[in-house]
């Protein structure tokens, strides 16, 4: 596991202003008040993911890159029931497959094997009618966070084996600050909201400066110890809005890549994964231990700061602001 150069600094005041679990891969949030830290994140987060049939008789994940619409299903939880709900263009869903009744479909996200069970005929025809796509839609759930982060052939240095999520694209948490979003719409002739950049974390502090969060390595938030593992690399999920449209001028994405350009430098030189890349927010990967729970207001605390390599300046790891 790739252990991240570290030396000990005073803790920032920082607090929890927002907390976020994403139920189904690419639709809108639910906002919480306390969230409760399973082993594959928070409660629900990234359980549900749509995908399509391929020529060759496989499966792929379908997310609002494919289909900007996505963005604004709003999912939401049955009262009684229990059962997910969906929103979408007005009209409503309840999916109410029992657990272990649907088909098992197995595939891959971003190289990592995943599996999921079919939620059945009626929401993949409800989700395809709303998109107006002219493929067959389905809808997967995964119980229990299977997807093992170290199989990623991309970033497999920077997790142990026993590090899991569900269906998200990487790692079970993401944290971003109001002053890094701040600051990027100074940029910006158009400011965009932090759903922009799905965070399940999102922190506030007087203190903090722009992206200060890139710099730390390990941090606490409540009572919950994470490892700050890497910045997000961005992708055009910036640039789709929670009304389903695409902003036309393909921001905040055009801006990240002139002003929060980098690259991973955890790779091995010899790499495929190479690229230049668009920085903002933060993957954590946090220590579970049962009956963990963090809250809005909880303290954030910046115990460890991850340290330069020899001969490398700050601006190498953390592009110029």
């Amino acid at each position: 596991v790739h252990a991240a150069h570290c030396d000990p600094v005073p803790p920032a005041q920082a607090r929890v202003v927002g907390l976020f679990t994403y139920p189904v891969k690419s639709c809108l949030p639910i906002a919480l008040e306390v969230g409760e830290i399973l082993h594959g994140g928070f409660p629900h987060d990234r359980e549900w993911m749509l995908v399509k049939p391929t020529t060759a008789g496989k499966f792929v994940f379908v997310t609002g890159r494919q289909e900007p619409a996505l963005s604004a299903i709003q999912p939401f939880f049955v009262p009684g029931s229990g059962n997910l709900g969906l929103l979408a263009g007005g009209e409503s869903i309840e999916v109410d497959q029992a657990v272990g009744a649907g088909e098992l479909v197995s595939l891959e996200i971003w190289g990592t094997p995943v599996c999921g069970e079919d939620q059945g005929d009626k929401v993949g025809e409800f989700i395809a009618q709303y998109l107006k796509c002219d493929y067959p839609i389905r809808l997967l759930r995964m119980v229990n966070p299977e997807k093992r982060l170290a199989t990623n052939p991309k970033y497999r240095a920077l997790a142990g084996p026993d590090d899991v999520s569900k269906f998200s694209d990487w790692s079970p948490f993401s944290i971003g600050s109001v002053q890094s979003l701040a600051q990027l719409n100074q940029w910006l002739d158009s400011p965009v909201e932090m759903a922009r950049f799905r965070p399940n974390i999102v922190i506030d502090g007087d203190d903090l400066l722009p992206f200060e969060e890139e710099k730390w390595a390990r941090i606490t938030v409540g009572h919950v110890a994470f490892r700050n593992v890497k910045n997000v690399a961005r992708c055009v999920m910036t640039t789709r809005c929670a009304d389903g449209s695409v902003d036309p001028g393909m921001q905040p994405l055009k801006m990240l890549r002139r002003k929060r350009p980098g690259q991973y430098r955890f790779l091995a030189p010899d790499s495929e994964f190479h690229a230049d890349e668009a920085f903002f927010c933060c993957n954590l990967i946090h220590a579970f231990a049962p009956g963990q729970v963090i809250a809005l207001g909880d303290r954030v605390g910046m115990a460890q700061r991850k340290r330069l390599e020899p001969n490398q300046s700050d601006d190498q790891v953390y592009p110029a602001e």
